[in-house]
């Protein structure tokens, strides 16, 4: 059984350039699931754009901004997309199209449905396609257990493989998740 695992990625250099005062690196939590059949996408998903429509106005509109841009590079460089999604069983093929698509809902077994930041897809070939939730805090926004819980759910119920949160805060060390009361060891079943 595969446990869940905290990974920090520290980008090469050529990603955003030796002078810049800004260094990348993304805390990445990711629930591995079960092998899954086929996943079956929605028509009413919204591809991830590089120039997003969504607003600036309120701190959600942001984080949609931030989230399509992101996903959208992901999608189409490819190194940055292997680097970021390889290490978690991603293909790493050169060839592998990868889709992303943002603000996807997804029914539960309940009565409600839970709609993630966002939805990586990595095909290539006969493989069974590789797909990921993905959930974006972008300034003062923290992550909350409730809705991590849900996404993990979620993900679990459509036999997705990976529920990836990317945001500023840090984790206190490895194989722990910025978010209280979520560890690796505790969410494997």
């Amino acid at each position: 059984m595969r446990t869940a695992q905290v990974r920090r990625l520290r980008l090469p250099e050529r990603y955003y350039g030796s002078r810049s005062s800004y260094r990348l690196a993304l805390t990445i939590w990711c629930e591995p699931m079960t092998v899954k059949d086929e996943v079956v996408m929605s028509e009413n998903w919204q591809r991830a754009r590089l120039i997003p429509i969504a607003g600036t106005s309120t701190g959600s509109e942001r984080e949609q901004r931030a989230t399509s841009a992101l996903l959208a590079v992901m999608s189409v460089v490819r190194p940055f997309s292997n680097e970021l999604l390889g290490t978690l069983g991603a293909s790493r093929a050169s060839r592998a199209q990868v889709d992303t698509y943002i603000e996807t809902s997804h029914p539960t077994s309940g009565k409600t449905t839970v709609r993630p930041d966002g939805l990586v897809r990595v095909t290539y070939g006969n493989q069974v396609p590789w797909t990921a939730l993905v959930e974006v805090k972008t300034g003062t926004n923290e992550l909350t257990l409730k809705q991590i819980n849900a996404y993990i759910d979620c993900a679990r119920q459509h036999k997705y493989d990976h529920v990836i949160t990317i945001s500023n805060e840090i984790a206190p060390s490895d194989g722990f998740h910025p978010t209280e009361g979520l560890r690796g060891e505790e969410l494997s079943r």
